[in-house]
C-alpha cells in the first residue's frame, strides 16, 4: 500500500500531460490509493497552514529554527530507533 502511495506521489509531482494520464490509470487500477492521496493532500494543506501561522506569529527565523530542529531530531530518532549505521 505504501509503495502505491509513493508511486502516485512521484507521478503527481510532474506537470506533463502524459504523467497525469499515468496517474489516472494508476488510480483506476488501484482505487484504494485515492483515499491515501486525498488524505495526504489534506494533511499537507493543514501543515502549510501551521507553517504560515507560525511565520505570522513568531517570524521566519524562529520558524526556520523550529523546522530545522525538528528535522534533525527526526533524523536522529530514525537512525537510533531503526539502528542505521
Amino acid at each position: 500500500m505504501a509503495e502505491t502511495v509513493h508511486i502516485v506521489l512521484a507521478l503527481l509531482t510532474t506537470c506533463r500531460a502524459r504523467a497525469q494520464v499515468q496517474v489516472m490509470h494508476l488510480l483506476q487500477y488501484f482505487p484504494q490509493a485515492i483515499v491515501d492521496v486525498v488524505a495526504f493532500s489534506i494533511l499537507g494543506a493543514i501543515g502549510q497552514l501551521f507553517i504560515y501561522h507560525s511565520i505570522a506569529e513568531f517570524g521566519t527565523l524562529t520558524t526556520t529554527t523550529i523546522c530545522i530542529t525538528r528535522c534533525v531530531g527526526m533524523f536522529g530518532n530514525g537512525c537510533t530507533l531503526l539502528v542505521h549505521n
